[in-house]
């Protein structure tokens, strides 16, 4: 069996680079607005989900079948008064919190995320999800020198969609 030579990697790709974007619409159309003050992302656009098939005509090897997928993002803000309007939060936050503190389909939230990094024009643009989720926020804890910060969420509720990336557009 011949293995393919793979090419070396170019410039450290930076952690980060995910946007994260929540749609505030309630007409139909969406209306996205990015969450901002984001200090840690992880996106995970799927996670598989299996269960043992293995039978007794295996010969005690075992098997397991893929029957589902998973995904979310996790993600923690700083949490601050906007420069422009500082005696109001970011908006993508306040509407996320206010979802976290909902139950039933009020708790869910449509989102999208993708991969930008606005300092690379060359960077990947590949990676672009949506979908709706329920939403999970928590408030973080700390010293007296600690930033203020809140830790998101997002459990995927149904199919997570591949996007056409929305800065391409």
């Amino acid at each position: 069996m011949t293995v393919a030579t793979g090419l070396a990697l170019g410039a450290t790709g930076l952690a980060r680079n995910w946007r994260l974007e929540v749609d505030t619409s309630t007409t139909g159309a969406a209306t996205w607005v990015r969450v901002m003050g984001i200090t840690d992302m992880t996106p995970n656009p799927g996670t598989v989900a299996t269960e043992d098939d293995a039978d007794y005509d295996a010969g005690g090897y075992g098997s397991t079948n893929s029957v589902g997928l998973d995904w979310g993002v996790t993600c923690t803000v700083r949490r601050a008064a906007q420069r422009a309007v500082p005696d109001e939060y970011d908006a993508g936050q306040e509407f996320l919190r206010i979802k976290g503190k909902k139950t039933g389909t009020l708790n869910t939230a449509h989102v999208r995320f993708y991969e930008y990094d606005p300092d690379d024009a060359t960077a990947p643009q590949v990676e672009a999800y949506e979908g709706y989720a329920a939403v999970s926020w928590a408030n973080g804890g700390g010293g007296p020198r600690a930033n203020r910060t809140a830790t998101i969420t997002l459990t995927g509720q149904g199919k997570l969609l591949d996007i056409a990336h929305p800065a391409a557009a």
